[in-house]
């Protein structure tokens, strides 16, 4: 699983934001779909059922500037 909190420019948590992950050409993309979630009253998020390699990671928020970021999703955690 891949997890975190989500913080706007000042530090403070974003409620609500969607926060998409898709496997990364070449790290079995196209096997999977995209997983999306929401943040929580903390910010909080976590996206389970990707499978082992790179993912992009994308935060949307309406009044936020978009942010997308490369992550790994640990082969521990991943889905065969």
């Amino acid at each position: 699983s891949v997890a975190g909190t989500v913080r706007g420019p000042g530090g403070s948590v974003i409620i609500g934001a969607e926060v998409v992950l898709t496997p990364v050409r070449g790290a079995a993309a196209g096997a999977v779909v995209a997983r999306r979630v929401f943040t929580d009253d903390e910010g909080r998020f976590r996206v389970t059922g990707l499978p082992n390699g790179r993912a992009s990671l994308a935060v949307r928020r309406i009044g936020y500037r978009p942010a997308t970021r490369e992550v790994q999703v640990p082969l521990a955690e991943a889905v065969a």
